[in-house]
């Protein structure tokens, strides 16, 4: 359990963003999902997006959603 990163969630964890993919066999979704929770739990602002993609999603599809929360959480604070 130390190894998992939901150990170590805190409310002063900055917001999260978490893209994982469905078909991942290296880390399963539903870990990404249980981080998600545990952060939500804790009162982090947290994105969660599921693709169909494995280990490694990534791609064009992913830019207007990284944007927006780059957008979101680190141009209020400039």
């Amino acid at each position: 359990m130390a190894a998992s990163p939901i150990t170590y969630v805190s409310k002063d964890d900055p917001p999260f963003l978490i893209i994982h993919g469905e078909n991942d066999f290296s880390v399963p979704a539903s870990q990404g999902e249980l981080l998600a929770a545990a952060l939500k739990a804790a009162g982090v602002e947290t994105t969660l997006e599921i693709t169909p993609q494995g280990h490694s999603a990534g791609g064009p599809r992913f830019l207007p959603i990284v944007k927006a929360f780059f957008d979101k959480y680190l141009r209020k604070s400039q």
